[in-house]
């Protein structure tokens, strides 16, 4: 299924609607995971003694089934990937984009090799059919890219902030969003909480000092860990001032040798704050002498 989008479309007043130039750089795990999460089908087991010994064995050895539920679980890929092609498209005629690429996350990233810890608050089931839907994108989509070796989120950031012009920016989280300025796509959207997807506008000094905010409060969506007593207000006030990298920066290791406690009671040192750093920061990629991303850690010295 290729998404299109008309040449010449009508609004509700009969004014011609005119479309995009730039290509839609679409954060898509997300909209995977909404599908799988929505579409997924619960099936619940009887007690062991119903089943035979073999079948029982089947049972355990089912990589969906989960002990706490007792339930196995199925997802039709079909009507999940039709479900996120819809959402895909819906994101097209609400920017007027009429190309576009899919991002997905398709390892554990370079994250996990600066902190082994990274992400690690994240348990429970993992939702049936992930990996597969992804990769059903991918073989249907010449646009639609796996990254094995970084977040999807990651390289959506660098090749906008690369490519200024090429893209619109189309994600949900709030650290993707943030960390360029801009006229960005935010395509989370709610029936039930009445909430549509829409552009919204970034300036220059929000994004400029998002990753160093994060520093200071942490993620716990991602388990990085900030400094106790410091919440998003606190570290503006911290960040007030100012006007370069290395006054932020300089404003971070203050603040860690003055509170000198993470939120986990651990003792914190402007080595946790650079551990920190490396793990928000999704500005860490850079195009190499054959125009290929690879990793470059970020680094105060």
């Amino acid at each position: 299924m290729e998404f299109e989008i008309t040449d010449i479309d009508l609004g509700r007043t009969g004014e011609v609607i005119h479309y995009r130039d730039d290509i839609a750089l679409i954060d898509a795990d997300t909209i995977i995971y909404g599908s799988a999460v929505t579409l997924e089908e619960q099936h619940e087991l009887l007690s062991k003694d119903f089943y035979t010994d073999t079948e029982w064995a089947e049972i355990l050895n089912d990589k969906t089934y989960d002990k706490e539920t007792h339930s196995t679980y199925s997802l039709d890929l079909e009507q999940a990937y039709k479900h996120s092609s819809d959402k895909i498209q819906g994101i097209l005629d609400a920017t007027g984009c009429k190309e576009y690429e899919l991002h997905f996350t398709g390892g554990r990233g370079f994250c996990y090799d600066v902190n082994p810890t990274y992400k690690s608050n994240r348990t429970g089931r993992i939702i049936t059919g992930l990996r597969d839907l992804k990769y059903l994108f991918v073989e249907r989509h010449s646009n639609a890219y796996m990254n094995t070796k970084w977040e999807a989120d990651h390289i959506v950031v660098c090749k906008k902030r690369d490519n200024p012009s090429k893209y619109l920016l189309c994600a949900v989280d709030k650290d993707v969003l943030y960390s360029l300025p801009g006229h960005h796509f935010n395509y989370y959207s709610s029936t039930k909480y009445n909430i549509a997807m829409k552009f919204i506008d970034v300036d220059e000094e929000r994004a400029f000092k998002h990753h160093y905010k994060q520093v200071l409060t942490g993620d716990a969506g991602d388990g990085v860990i900030g400094l106790k007593g410091i919440g998003p207000k606190r570290a503006d006030i911290i960040l007030q001032k100012c006007t370069t990298k290395q006054e932020c920066w300089d404003a971070v290791v203050k603040a860690y040798d003055d509170i000198g406690i993470l939120k986990n009671g651990d003792s914190a040192t402007v080595v946790d704050a650079i551990v920190n750093m490396r793990l928000v920061n999704m500005q860490q990629l850079e195009l190499n002498e054959h125009n290929e991303y690879e990793v470059k850690l970020w680094s105060p010295f």
